[in-house]
């Protein structure tokens, strides 16, 4: 069982300018307003909090720290899908259909989640619209990411591939900086390279070419974006 722990306390937040990289975080409000109908739950860095092919009993918002998401190939090997931060929520499809978990989670920093319990949720979904509401845009816009990210796959450049990537992370953290100038993306060479398909060594060189262009400041296990409209421009 997982340790239970505070909820934090509620915070305004500062939207930026969104596109298609991210869940608006208006769309998940109404469960952080509402994460008292689930419980609280903390996973320490590095440990696994379901598998692929689990069974769907709950899913998550997060309320600090952040999750990874990879499928694992036939032929063993790992596909790192992506990484969400604060306020995203996961796991809702598979828990609602009650299907096996297409993938696995685990955290890449220490996590404190909400575990919603979808058979409570059900028959609060009858009489309260906001959630309702909040759902399905939820799993319209983590549509329409999935064909931006698909459409973005098969670009031919891997440095569109690594600013899209940087934007789309970006602007969902951008409510932990409190503006879209200064956001800042905690993950690694490796992490990035595996979310886009390309070496290590090519993110650090993309990175460098960034950095000279005054786009992005980087750091240990970090890059923050400086000047977003460079990296606009190479995704248009």
């Amino acid at each position: 069982m997982l340790q239970l722990g505070p909820n934090p306390k509620e915070r305004k937040i500062a939207e930026p300018r969104l596109g298609t990289w991210s869940v608006p975080s208006q769309i998940t409000a109404p469960w952080r307003r509402a994460r008292k109908l689930g419980e609280t739950v903390r996973l320490r860095r590095g440990r696994t909090l379901y598998e692929q092919q689990d069974p769907s009993d709950y899913f998550y918002l997060i309320l600090q720290g952040y999750m990874k998401f990879d499928v694992v190939r036939r032929d063993g090997s790992t596909l790192l899908l992506e990484i969400v931060g604060e306020g995203g929520i996961f796991g809702e499809g598979a828990a609602f259909d009650r299907q096996p978990r297409l993938v696995g989670a685990s955290a890449v920093t220490d996590v404190q989640l909400v575990r919603f319990d979808p058979k409570t949720i059900r028959q609060i979904l009858a009489s309260n619209v906001d959630l309702s509401l909040s759902l399905m845009a939820l799993l319209s816009a983590k549509q329409r990411i999935l064909a931006h990210k698909l459409t973005q796959t098969t670009a031919p450049s891997a440095t569109a591939k690594l600013a899209e990537l940087l934007l789309r992370l970006t602007v969902r953290d951008a409510r932990k900086t409190g503006g879209a100038d200064d956001m800042t993306v905690q993950l690694t060479h490796d992490q990035m390279a595996a979310m886009i398909g390309v070496t290590r060594i090519t993110v650090t060189r993309i990175l460098r070419d960034l950095t000279a262009k005054g786009a992005v400041v980087t750091g240990h296990r970090m890059v923050r974006l400086a000047n977003r409209r460079p990296l606009e421009k190479l995704c248009e």
